[in-house]
């Protein structure tokens, strides 16, 4: 009994726990508790599966969409400040050389992006609509962070 008690003192193997992983899943829970906080951006680590997948590509649809609405408002910006300066309150400078024909030009552009909006908005409906069920909540999650990250662009 000695001899296997002061062997047990020598054998410094010990089983490694799984505080790591346990701390991971802490961590995780967390985030994703504490990801409505504009700060804080909870996106799952995963692969998503044909649905996810399906769902993703349209949002990939929707960024090109926004990508171009934030270009239109940077072009028109910078006609307003070509300096680059931009002026707060009732000191904003308004361009009133526009001609009908530029003016024309942006209603165009906005109904173009108008349209676009929409018809994505018919499409995205109808395949959430249609993989909706086969979602797993990791992939909601994903989703959501992405659709999150895009409207930041706004």
């Amino acid at each position: 009994m000695i001899i296997s008690g002061c062997g047990a003192i020598l054998n410094q193997e010990r089983p490694k726990p799984d505080s790591y992983l346990k701390f991971q899943q802490i961590k995780k829970a967390v985030i994703k508790r504490l990801s409505f906080l504009p700060y804080i951006n909870y996106a799952p680590d995963i692969n998503p599966k044909k649905s996810g997948k399906a769902l993703l590509d349209e949002l990939n649809r929707y960024e090109d969409i926004v990508d171009d609405h934030v270009k239109f408002d940077i072009e028109k910006e910078n006609q307003l400040y070509p300096d680059g300066k931009r002026k707060i309150g009732f000191m904003k400078k308004k361009n009133y050389n526009d001609t009908i024909e530029e003016k024309i030009l942006d209603i165009d552009e906005i109904q173009k992006l108008t349209s676009r909006y929409e018809k994505w908005s018919l499409a995205w409906e109808e395949k959430a609509t249609l993989v909706g069920n086969e979602l797993s909540l990791d992939e909601i999650d994903l989703i959501k962070s992405e659709i999150r990250r895009i409207s930041k662009k706004l």
